[in-house]
């Protein structure tokens, strides 16, 4: 189970996106499923205990990883 130390070391990983424009993404909430972020830039990722923010384009998206969560990060190509 991912512990807020995890979740701070994952933030800090992905402090790279920091200014960087999503080509892609897919939420698996049912509720937000058909949300696009494509296009948004990503301006600030920050950590809050065992949860992981990221504000894309002045949307806040929220994680939390529950007990097998994990970001997948994939390149162009």
């Amino acid at each position: 189970m991912p512990e807020g130390d995890s979740v701070l070391q994952l933030s800090n990983r992905m402090q790279w996106m920091g200014g960087r424009t999503l080509t892609r993404s897919d939420i698996r909430v049912p509720r937000f499923a058909t949300e696009d972020l494509a296009g948004r830039t990503v301006t600030e990722v920050w950590p809050y205990g065992k949860h992981l923010f990221m504000d894309i384009g002045g949307r806040v998206l929220h994680t939390h990883l529950k007990m097998e969560g994990v970001w997948s990060i994939h390149t162009a190509g």
